[in-house]
């Protein structure tokens, strides 16, 4: 799923998503941004359980934070995938 139908199937504005490190991410990133501060799902509120860096059309680079439903509903199981 590429971030356009991403954002549109969560119904986000990625304006309305925290700006992002301009570097490469790691797991330890993600990590720290899930630690002691809890955040809430950008898509529900809820709380988050899952984050990662998109690469927004017009707004560069951003933050997404899932809870797990929609981390879960959103992602694609690679037996999914078109092999060609």
């Amino acid at each position: 799923m590429n971030v356009t139908d991403l954002l549109r199937s969560l119904v986000l504005d990625p304006a309305d998503l925290k700006p992002a490190p301009h570097r490469q991410a790691t797991a330890q990133d993600a990590a720290e941004r899930l630690g002691p501060e809890p955040l809430s799902c950008a898509a529900c509120g809820t709380l988050a359980r899952s984050t990662r860096i998109i690469d927004t059309p017009d707004h560069d680079r951003r933050w997404l934070d899932r809870c797990r439903d929609y981390m879960l509903a959103t992602v694609v199981a690679p037996w999914a995938l078109d092999p060609g």
